[in-house]
C-alpha cells in the first residue's frame, strides 16, 4: 500500500501547489539543474545500442563501459511533476511509513494527496480543457549494461557527451540497431531507485522548455499539509483501514506512453544526443 507524498521546501510553495497550481519544471532543467539527487542527464533516455555495435570510432569505441544510450532532444520540452510514492505497512491497526530519510533533501513540507482518484480527475479535467495531452504513473529504475551484462552502478564509468545537440542522430536511423526501444520520461537510472517516484509527463505541444504551471482549481479538500517531522505520525493516525492507500495501478491520463513518446519524437524533430561512458 502507498501514499503519494510532494515534499516541497517552503510553507509558501506548500500554499501554491494547495491552491491548485501545480508547477512543472521541463525536463531540460533536470539536465544540468538542481541538486544532486534531482539532476539527471538521462531523463529522456529512449533506446540503447550494444557497444559491440557501437556507432563510434574503433579508437573511441574500444574505450566504452556501457552501450550507448540515445537521449530524445524533443523530452527537454516535457513538463513534469514529481512524487514520493511512500510505501505503508498494515499490521492490524498499526500503519508503519517506510519513509526513506533522502527524502529530506527535497524539503521540509509533505503534502499529501489524501485522494489520488480525484487528484487524477481534476488534472485530467485540466488538461483536457487545453487540449494537451499527459500520462501518469510510476517510475522504473534501470541498471547499466553492457552487450546484454548487467553492471554495479560502481563499474558504469564516467559519462561523456559522445554527440550534442548542434551535432544530433536520427532517431529514425539508429532504431534499427537499438536494443531497448520503449523507454520514455518514465525510466531513469538505478542511483535514483530510493525516490520510488511517481509523475506526471505532460505534452503542451510547444518547443518550450520554461517551467509551467498546470491550474486544477482548489486542492485543500483532498490534500493535506505537514511538516516533514510530523508524516509518520499523521499517516499513523489516520490511516487505518489499508483501503485508504493509493491503489491505483498502470498508468493512467489522456494517452499511451508510447503516443506520448511519439509526440515528443517529432517535437524535437526526431534528433537525439548520444552519450558514451569510458
Amino acid at each position: 500500500m502507498n501514499k503519494l507524498i510532494k515534499f516541497v521546501s517552503s510553507k509558501e510553495y506548500a500554499d501554491f501547489f494547495l491552491s491548485g497550481k501545480l508547477y512543472m519544471n521541463a525536463l531540460n532543467y533536470f539536465w544540468g539543474n538542481g541538486f544532486d539527487e534531482q539532476k539527471d542527464i538521462f531523463e529522456g533516455v529512449v533506446c540503447s545500442m550494444r557497444a559491440n555495435k557501437s556507432m563510434l570510432p574503433i579508437p573511441m569505441s574500444a574505450i566504452q563501459a556501457t552501450d550507448l544510450r540515445f537521449r530524445a532532444c524533443g523530452y527537454k520540452y516535457c513538463n513534469v511533476l514529481c512524487f514520493y510514492k511512500l510505501e505503508m505497512i498494515m499490521n492490524g491497526d498499526l500503519c508503519t511509513a517506510q519513509i526513506n530519510n533522502d527524502m529530506k533533501k527535497f524539503g521540509k513540507y509533505a503534502i499529501i494527496i489524501e485522494k489520488e482518484s480525484e487528484f487524477i480527475r481534476r488534472v485530467t479535467k485540466a488538461v483536457n480543457q487545453l487540449n494537451y495531452k499527459f500520462v501518469c504513473g510510476d517510475v522504473h529504475y534501470h541498471t547499466p549494461k553492457k552487450d546484454g551484462k548487467t553492471l554495479s552502478p560502481g563499474n558504469a564509468g564516467n559519462v561523456i557527451f559522445a554527440s550534442s545537440d548542434n551535432t544530433p542522430i536520427d532517431l529514425r536511423r539508429i532504431h534499427r540497431n537499438t536494443v531497448a526501444h520503449n523507454f520514455d520520461s518514465f525510466d531513469k537510472s538505478i542511483e535514483y531507485s530510493n525516490q520510488n517516484e511517481w509523475r506526471i509527463a505532460l505534452y503542451r505541444g510547444e518547443a518550450d522548455t520554461q517551467a509551467y504551471v498546470l491550474e486544477v482549481g482548489d486542492l485543500h479538500d483532498i490534500c493535506k499539509c505537514v511538516r516533514f517531522n510530523e508524516l509518520t505520525d499523521y499517516l499513523s493516525e489516520n490511516y487505518k483501514n489499508p483501503y485508504q492507500a493509493f491503489l491505483i495501478q498502470g498508468y493512467g491520463g489522456n494517452i499511451s506512453r508510447k503516443e506520448l513518446r511519439e509526440l515528443f519524437y517529432e517535437l524535437g524533430d526526431f534528433k537525439a544526443t548520444m552519450f558514451m561512458a569510458i
